[in-house]
């Protein structure tokens, strides 16, 4: 973006334009098309959008005040400027990364806006300023000094994130969002940002939707692993409950993420009853989940279970249960989310989200 920036300059064309941003994401997709689902390119480009957005609607203002005479009066002039700009630039860069970010991280930081407001003046007065002096120095030797303070503004900047992401509620976490709220309020951002007429404002709609869209969806309420040797099933209190004998620890970590719990894999698990043939956790509205590790555990499984899980063959053998998982399903499927509506079950699976592609393994 910056070299699309200083180009459009070199060409006496506007630096900062929605064109510019445009071809610096053309080119970049051009080689790298998987980008465009990546959080720093969605997040890089968001904000820049948005604070481009910003600059072309503050010089299409035009100020009725008086140029102040006295030189106390300019210079509090240029402080209020600077002051409510990087408000307004910090808001608008919190406001267009905060649903990325909660997105694919999980995590809602409210201070962000106080991070950037405190972290600007150390960048724009001691970082960049460094940096500038540094590369003009380089052909004669003389950078060390300018490239040290700028390492000192450097960790001033992570203190002050450090200090901010320490404060009480600075980070909450989320539970997931829909791919549909993201692409729909992406979308009404992209109006808001791009139009410059009042119509602009539509864009509003869109994002409402996006969270109406959020408040009424839900998440799954139950997680099979791969390897179907631990499961995690929504309990009475409607938390997970995180079932198996060993259960994988990033895998188990990412569900309660998902879910937007903040309990660690052991507090999960407190809730789940394990022994030598297998496991057992009691889910909502009455459903008993069982992981069978032993043929001697399937027919009281099978009997008393809702929801059976085995690496074993289940099919054929198990008519009792409401849902049986077992090694051909996995085989073909990948792991699983599971959420039981009223009167069907809709299952998601790890294959009908990567789709049949060329390098996926055949089972």
């Amino acid at each position: 973006m910056l070299s699309m920036m200083l180009l459009g300059v070199m060409l006496d064309r506007p630096a900062l334009s929605m064109r510019s941003v445009a071809l610096a994401a053309l080119l970049i997709l051009i080689f790298q098309p998987e980008d465009v689902v990546d959080p720093s390119f969605q997040m890089s480009f968001g904000a820049v959008i948005g604070l481009i957005a910003l600059a072309e609607w503050q010089s299409t203002r035009r100020s009725d005040l008086p140029e102040p005479t006295s030189r106390f009066g300019r210079a509090w002039r240029k402080l209020r400027i600077y002051v409510f700009g990087a408000l307004a630039v910090s808001a608008v860069a919190t406001f267009a990364t905060t649903p990325i970010a909660i997105y694919h991280f999980d995590r809602a930081a409210f201070y962000s806006l106080l991070a950037n407001l405190l972290a600007e003046p150390v960048v724009a007065f001691i970082i960049m300023p460094a940096a500038a002096i540094a590369v003009i120095l380089m052909p004669l030797g003389l950078e060390l000094i300018p490239l040290r303070v700028m390492g000192w503004g450097v960790h001033a900047m992570t203190a002050i994130a450090h200090w901010v992401a320490g404060l009480p509620g600075a980070t909450t976490m989320v539970r997931s969002w829909p791919v549909a709220a993201l692409v729909i309020m992406i979308l009404g951002g992209l109006w808001i940002a791009l139009w410059r007429q009042k119509w602009r404002w539509l864009g509003l709609i869109p994002v409402a939707a996006a969270v109406l869209l959020i408040m009424f969806s839900s998440s799954p309420d139950l997680f099979i692993a791969r390897d179907l040797r631990s499961a995690a099933v929504r309990g009475q209190d409607g938390r997970l409950i995180v079932v198996g004998e060993r259960p994988d620890p990033y895998t188990a970590t990412q569900w309660l993420i998902r879910d937007g719990d903040r309990r660690d894999l052991t507090a999960a698990r407190s809730d789940a009853h394990c022994d030598e043939i297998g496991c057992v956790a009691f889910g909502l509205q009455g459903r008993v989940l069982a992981i069978a590790r032993a043929v001697s555990a399937l027919p009281e499984d099978c009997m008393r279970a809702r929801i059976v899980i085995s690496s074993l063959p289940l099919h054929g053998k198990c008519a009792g249960p409401e849902l049986l998982v077992d090694r051909s399903d996995a085989a073909q499927n990948g792991g699983m989310a599971v959420s039981f509506r009223s009167g069907h079950t809709v299952i998601e699976t790890v294959a009908s989200d990567r789709g049949n592609r060329p390098w996926v393994r055949r089972q």
